[in-house]
């Protein structure tokens, strides 16, 4: 979705358009980084609790996206937002689910 605004991004504040596309590289290295936590948390709080938890982390990081004045906060928003993101993806066999290995 991002890619669509990016020149409307760009004219809000007042940056090149290349510049804007370090919030997409942001947010998908702290999705691939975070995924691995993801299991873990997963494992140790649950599915629901996990899923939940993603979800208000990335509806909260979306408020602040919406609310960046500048560009760095944009940023620092969107890897809050690859945080909630790889949290909606626990990625575990189930025989790591369940202790055996």
């Amino acid at each position: 979705m991002l890619v669509t605004a990016v020149p409307s991004i760009a004219a809000d504040f007042h940056v090149p358009s290349t510049d804007v596309h370090i919030t997409m590289t942001a947010y998908f290295v702290t999705v691939a980084m975070c995924i691995p936590l993801s299991g873990w948390l997963t494992v140790r709080f649950g599915d629901r609790a996990v899923f939940c938890s993603a979800i208000a982390v990335f509806t909260l990081a979306s408020a602040l996206c919406a609310l960046s004045p500048d560009l760095t906060l944009l940023t620092l928003s969107r890897i809050h937002q690859g945080i909630g993101g790889a949290m909606m993806f626990p990625v575990l066999e189930p025989a790591a689910r369940s202790g055996l290995d």
